[in-house]
């Protein structure tokens, strides 16, 4: 079973959808054979993964499928990924650092940021972001008090 981190997962996964595997470099492209949604998901079919052991390859693994095949999302809004490596930013201009990575916490989404003296994690909700501009490489923060000191 995986959890999609699309809010229009029917559309993405599709029979013959092309998926990589993050977590393993070594891994070849897979295509999509068929899912179905679950109460906690969604349960997906690999093409060449006929049983159990076979899908334990696949464990922990994060599949992503290539901009060019996804479906444009609205507007402007962003894909995960494209986020990792904008620089954030308070209101003023100040730098606080760059994003290295994004999680999707039970909790809701978070950022790890990059310092000059450590990393934070930042929550990703829309109280806290004035603007995402990823041609810009940009974005604009207004955290919750304290979370940088």
């Amino acid at each position: 079973m995986i959890r999609s981190l699309t809010a229009r997962a029917a559309d993405v996964f599709t029979p013959g959808r092309i998926l990589y595997a993050s977590a393993d470099p070594d891994a070849q492209p897979i295509a999509l054979r068929g899912a179905r949604t679950t109460n906690d998901g969604w349960l997906i079919q690999l093409e060449d993964v006929c049983d159990r052991s076979g899908a334990e390859r696949w464990r922990g693994a994060d599949l992503w499928a290539a901009h060019d095949e996804q479906t444009l999302l609205a507007g402007d809004t962003p894909f995960a990924g494209d986020l990792v490596g904008l620089s954030m930013r308070l209101a003023d201009g100040t730098v606080i650092g760059t994003v290295t990575n994004f999680f999707d916490l039970p909790q809701g989404p978070v950022l790890e940021v990059d310092r000059a003296e450590d990393s934070v994690l930042f929550p990703l909700r829309s109280e806290f972001v004035s603007r995402i501009d990823a041609a810009e490489g940009v974005i604009v923060v207004d955290p919750p008090t304290g979370l940088f000191d």
